[in-house]
């Protein structure tokens, strides 16, 4: 799967983001960096997120699924 960072400046879109995409981006005035574009070094890692619904106490977790990963709530 085809990934999307986002510093704070710039949007930085993978290999295999669409090039509609990119220009849509673009278009909606993003600075954005696409890999088809330049060379790689790709930035490394993965990704976990736990997110709190606080009206029911329920933890939401995800992992990126490339990774040995998991997210975890307790």
């Amino acid at each position: 799967m085809p990934r999307i960072w986002h510093d704070g400046t710039v949007v930085e879109a993978g290999r295999g983001i669409p090039a509609e995409s990119v220009a849509g981006l673009r278009a909606r005035g993003h600075t954005v960096l696409w890999h088809c574009e330049q060379p790689d070094p790709w930035p490394l890692g993965g990704g976990q997120l736990i997110a709190i619904d606080h009206e029911t106490g329920t933890l939401i977790g995800a992992a990126d699924p490339r990774l040995d990963d998991c997210a975890l709530g307790f």
